[in-house]
C-alpha cells in the first residue's frame, strides 16, 4: 500500500529525528573513533538525501501521480522501514540505559567490527534506494 504524501512527509520527519539522534548518540563516545566517525558520516549523509526527499515531497502537487519513486519506499518492509529498523537498534545499543552504562560510555564502544559493518551496509543500500527514487521521479 502506498502511502499519501502526508504520511510520507511524517515518516520522514521521524526518520530524519532518529538520524539525529543516532548521529548525537555516536557523538557523545569516547571511543570507537574510527566506526563511530564512518557510522556518524553515513546517516548524516542519508539524512541530507531525506531532507530532500521530504522537500520534494511538500512541493509535489498533491492531485498528481508524481513521485510514484519516491513513495515507493514508504511500503511497509521498504526502504524507510528498513532505515528506520536500523536506526532504532543503533539508538537502543548506544543510548544510555542507566547510571553504570552512562559511566561506561566513556570507556565502552558497544559495537564490534560487524556491528558496525552491517549498519553501514543496511544505511548505505537505502541511501542508494533514495537516490535512485529522486532521480527516477526527475525524469
Amino acid at each position: 500500500v502506498i502511502m499519501e504524501p502526508i504520511s510520507l512527509v511524517a515518516s520522514l520527519g521521524a526518520i530524519i529525528q532518529l538520524s539525529i539522534q543516532a548521529a548525537q548518540c555516536l557523538k557523545e563516545f569516547k571511543h570507537g573513533s574510527e566506526d563511530r566517525t564512518r557510522l556518524r558520516e553515513e546517516i548524516r549523509g542519508t539524512s541530507c538525501i531525506l531532507e530532500m526527499l521530504q522537500d520534494r515531497v511538500e512541493d509535489a502537487d498533491p492531485n498528481t501521480k508524481d513521485l510514484v519513486s519516491i513513495k515507493m519506499l514508504n511500503i511497509s518492509g521498504g526502504p524507510l522501514d528498513q532505515l528506520r529498523d536500523a536506526l532504532q537498534q543503533l539508538i537502543k545499543k548506544l543510548a544510555p540505559g542507566d547510571r553504570l552504562r552512562q559511566v561506561s560510555r566513556a570507556v565502552l564502544w558497544p559495537l564490534n567490527k560487524q556491528d558496525v559493518t552491517d549498519l553501514i551496509t543496511i544505511i548505505e543500500r537505502q541511501k542508494t534506494a533514495f537516490t535512485l527514487a529522486i532521480q527516477n521521479d526527475n525524469m
